[in-house]
C-alpha cells in the first residue's frame, strides 16, 4: 500500500500494546472443537474459537464478544498466539523476543523493517 501520491508506503501510529510480529505460519490440517484460532476475515486476523465442523475441511467458528458464527475452511485459520513482550510467542512454536525486537520490556521497541500486525489489545 502507498500513499495518496503513490510515492512512499502508508504508515500508522499505534500504541505498543496493539502491535505484535507476525506468528510463524504453520499449517494446521485439523482444528479440534473448541481450539483457540485466528481467522483470516475482512483484511484482518480475528480471535474466535471452533464450534464446529462440516466436513473434513470446514469449521465453524464464534467471535469473542459475539453471538455470530461463520464458515471457514481451515486455510484461513491459523492457531491462536498471545504475544509476552518479556519473552515469546507461545503455543506450538517459541520465537524469542530478542529475534524480531530490541530492548526489554521497559523500552520494548520493534527493529526498523519488522513485519507487525496489529491487534486490539483486548487480549
Amino acid at each position: 500500500m502507498v500513499d495518496g501520491e503513490g510515492t512512499k508506503g502508508l504508515q500508522e501510529s499505534s500504541k505498543l500494546s496493539q502491535l505484535q510480529p507476525i506468528p510463524p505460519r504453520k499449517i494446521i490440517q485439523d482444528f479440534p472443537l473448541a481450539d483457540e484460532v485466528d481467522v483470516g476475515h475482512n483484511d484482518g486476523w480475528w480471535d474466535g474459537r471452533i464450534s464446529g465442523s462440516l466436513g473434513d475441511d470446514i469449521r465453524v467458528v464464534n467471535f469473542k464478544g459475539s453471538w455470530e458464527q461463520l464458515v471457514y475452511s481451515q486455510e484461513e485459520l491459523r492457531r491462536h498466539h498471545k504475544w509476552d513482550y518479556d519473552s515469546e510467542i507461545k503455543e506450538l512454536e517459541r520465537v524469542t523476543a530478542a529475534e524480531t525486537v530490541s530492548g526489554n520490556k521497559g523500552d520494548f521497541q520493534f527493529k526498523p523493517g519488522t513485519l507487525v500486525e496489529g491487534t486490539s489489545g483486548l487480549d
